[in-house]
């Protein structure tokens, strides 16, 4: 059961729509509900059920005229549709195209041997650099690791004052290069 679409609109006759399409062998009757008396309107008398007949025949006058009507215009709409159909034509023309290449254009050979010449290039630079920079990393390393080790207890008990000052003098001297070598590299 549908909700909603049909509950809302009042329900005007108890009679099946099968009764409107009845032809002229059939005699039109309403279907009875079991164990439910037909109703009938308050201003209805059991004298007004003879007038019942005449309009029971006018009803099946009325489909007749209704089906009639329908029979003629599918008449009609089949003798234009007749009229309107169009027959196909082949046509058949040369067509010319041309091929423009969207994708990648390939490189020529020379070409190529040049970008990996260059590429090969880049990359041994790059691996010089990385070597240059783990030996300066090694060396200030090195520089601050004697560095503290000359204020330990061990170490400055084995060396003099004036052999701790000259490596300390040593270490800032490799400090500074190493601090201008880093920024000032080329």
């Amino acid at each position: 059961m549908v909700f909603g679409a049909y509950d809302s609109y009042p329900k005007r006759s108890r009679m099946p729509i099968s009764y409107f399409f009845i032809g002229s062998d059939k005699t039109a009757t309403p279907e009875k509900k079991e164990g439910k008396p037909e109703e009938k309107p308050v201003h209805e008398d059991s004298g007004e059920e003879k007038d019942a007949k005449p309009e029971k025949e006018q009803a099946k006058e009325e489909s007749k005229e209704a089906q009639k009507e329908a029979t003629k215009e599918e008449k009609e709409g089949k003798e234009k549709d007749k009229k309107k159909e169009v027959k196909a034509v082949l046509v058949k023309e040369p067509v010319t195209a041309k091929l423009d290449w969207l994708g990648v254009v390939p490189i020529p050979v020379e070409t190529l041997a040049s970008y990996k010449a260059k590429i090969k290039e880049l990359n041994d630079h790059d691996e010089r650099r990385a070597r240059r920079e783990a030996k300066l990393n090694a060396l200030e390393s090195f520089v601050f690791n004697m560095v503290s080790k000359l204020d330990e207890a061990p170490y400055a008990a084995a060396a003099t004052q004036e052999e701790a000052d000259k490596i300390r003098e040593a270490c800032s001297k490799v400090r500074k290069l190493i601090l201008r070598r880093v920024f000032f590299w080329d």
